[in-house]
């Protein structure tokens, strides 16, 4: 999750308009207030891991989790990355052999 972290700042970092709030020694968008900060902690088991990528994982629950012009809600976000791994496995192994999928998303408050 790390490096979703660090892939969001870095399109931040590319998609501002007023050059002025962007940090010149990495790039990153700085801060302007707290509600410009966004936390989320997953757990995600290795089944799932497996297949998808964790920037990617990353990426969807960050969108269904803040993206206000996004529709898509965080259990629905949840249930495509299960169903995206079950695919992976069912590819691999025609059935025979599936791993535990699992994930559990929450939004950590920023103060």
């Amino acid at each position: 999750m790390q490096k979703a972290l660090a892939s969001y700042a870095e399109t931040c970092s590319n998609s501002i308009i007023d050059k002025a709030n962007k940090d010149k020694n990495n790039g990153y968008c700085d801060v302007l207030d707290s509600s410009d900060i966004h936390i989320f902690a997953t757990s995600i088991s290795d089944g799932m891991m497996d297949y998808l990528n964790p920037d990617d994982i990353g990426q969807v629950l960050a969108t269904a989790f803040f993206d206000e012009e996004n529709d898509l809600h965080p259990h629905s976000a949840a249930e495509n990355l299960i169903i995206n791994a079950a695919k992976g496995w069912e590819g691999e192994f025609r059935g025979q052999y599936r791993d535990d999928i699992a994930i559990a998303s929450f939004v950590v408050p920023f103060l």
